[in-house]
């Protein structure tokens, strides 16, 4: 009998240790939730890609986007038509936004509280009028009516001259005036070849096209392509000058396609027209002088 009193007693002593560990175990546990979901408050920065954030609801913050006073439906798109770029943002919560461009997404900086909103505010982007020449530069046939269309953008460098054609002409020094184009040109280093926009030329005929009366580009090389022959002739023919006559000059077959003249171009033919390399004449007698 004693030897069973005893195993009782031990059982209950276990069975005390093990509630007692029990508990221990179960307020740690309760603690350390407590403290994590409880206590713990963290202030994120993350990135918001394009797209539409749902109303307060399941999401910690929302977003809305304005142009002016209109809230648009969606965040525009980058390279959007209406060329809306952002321009400013505000949040509430102590939230702020910083802007990636490449990105096209906002950066979201200190948002350590749920039901946080944020207004993206876009605006129409107006280019310079330097920033609209290139891009006019790029366009190919239509370079003439679009650096028309932004004629109003420069009323300092840009005016219309007087005579019936009303041709638009630039004006003013080469340092103020920024008209240089890149119209695919390279040297032999492959560095763009720039050329300077003079002015929007109209109704000229466009032998070209059908002797149609069209407004084209003038425009001019930013450096010099060398010294080369107006004409030359043998000495016996206006003492070697050649002859004063754009028709048949060399150095108009040199700047044109070879269908404006006759005769085999072994001599400067076509070559600045064409890209190409090759003898050009550079002084009277016919005296000439190979260029790459």
């Amino acid at each position: 009998m004693k030897l069973e009193k005893y195993e009782d007693k031990s059982k209950k002593k276990r069975k005390i240790i093990l509630i007692s560990i029990s508990v221990i175990v179960l307020v740690s546990v309760s603690l350390l939730l407590y403290k994590t979901f409880a206590s713990f408050s963290e202030s994120a920065e993350f990135p918001i890609m394009n797209g539409k954030v749902d109303y307060f609801g399941n999401s910690d913050i929302y977003f809305a986007f304005y142009h002016g006073d209109k809230e648009l439906e969606e965040m525009p798109q980058k390279d959007n038509e209406e060329n809306l770029v952002f321009d400013y943002a505000e949040c509430d919560n102590g939230a702020s936004v910083e802007w990636n461009s490449e990105e096209w997404a906002p950066l979201v900086k200190g948002l350590n509280k749920v039901k946080t909103k944020c207004s993206l505010h876009f605006e129409e982007y107006v280019p310079t009028y330097d920033e609209a020449v290139v891009k006019c530069g790029q366009s190919g046939a239509g370079a003439s009516e679009c650096i028309k269309t932004n004629a109003n953008l420069d009323t300092t460098n840009l005016w219309v001259d007087d005579t019936s054609d009303a041709n638009i002409r630039y004006v003013g020094a080469n340092e103020t005036v920024n008209n240089y184009i890149d119209i695919g040109d390279r040297d032999s280093n492959g560095n763009p070849i720039l050329w300077r926009i003079i002015g929007v030329m109209n109704n000229i005929t466009n032998i070209d096209n059908g002797g149609q009366q069209e407004s084209l580009v003038k425009i001019i090389r930013e450096e010099s392509i060398g010294n080369y022959s107006w004409d030359s002739s043998a000495s016996g023919i206006n003492n070697g000058y050649g002859v004063n006559e754009w028709s048949e000059a060399d150095v108009m077959k040199l700047l044109n396609p070879n269908t404006v003249y006759s005769g085999t171009p072994t001599i400067g033919g076509s070559l600045y027209w064409n890209r190409g390399s090759g003898s050009c004449y550079s002084g009277k007698n016919e005296v000439n002088k190979v260029v790459e």
